[in-house]
């Protein structure tokens, strides 16, 4: 009975320490061109619980995409997390979301972000906890936002992969 009084306990300080984690990261200071190599993202904020329900990636170029793709992301949610201020004259948002999972241990990692000839490519990996972790029974909906330098090419092509990370 302890044992499984423990094992709640640990989901549920899990979920309480990871809903809402806000970067302080400065915005990233370097700007890039194509083919110049990869371009620097500064975490906004990250995290397991949102209302987006189906795995998704965006890139946000102004302040109504902004309000619209915050406001969907934490619908339901009160009160509302503040929203960033984001300065959309020299930078953009990458918004990425792993829609539901059945366990805890998810997280987004958004990058690298590289400019090539015709579009600008953005890696988004879902990074889930290996065979050997212990992990919450939970239903989680991970998300995560970057801010990134304004790139050219415009024009994202989002790349997704899956990774598993083990535990030891």
């Amino acid at each position: 009975m302890q044992k499984l009084f423990s094992l709640f306990m640990l989901a549920i300080l899990t979920t309480l320490f990871s809903c809402n984690q806000t970067g302080n990261n400065p915005p990233p200071t370097e700007n890039r061109t194509k083919n110049s190599g990869p371009i620097e993202t500064s975490t906004i904020t990250a995290g397991n619980q949102c209302a987006i329900k189906s795995a998704s990636q965006k890139l946000i170029k102004n302040k109504e995409e902004w309000e619209t793709v915050w406001n969907e992301a934490f619908n339901g949610r009160i009160p509302l997390p503040e929203k960033p201020e984001i300065d959309f004259g020299k930078y953009w948002v990458i918004a990425a979301f792993a829609g539901e999972v059945s366990t805890g241990g998810h997280t987004l990692k958004i990058g690298p972000v590289e400019p090539q000839n015709d579009a600008t490519n953005i890696t988004v990996k879902h990074l889930k906890p290996g065979s050997n972790c212990i992990t919450s029974a939970a239903i989680e909906y991970p998300y995560q936002f970057e801010s990134v330098l304004q790139f050219k090419p415009e024009n994202a092509v989002f790349n997704s992969a899956t990774e598993e990370v083990p535990c030891n």
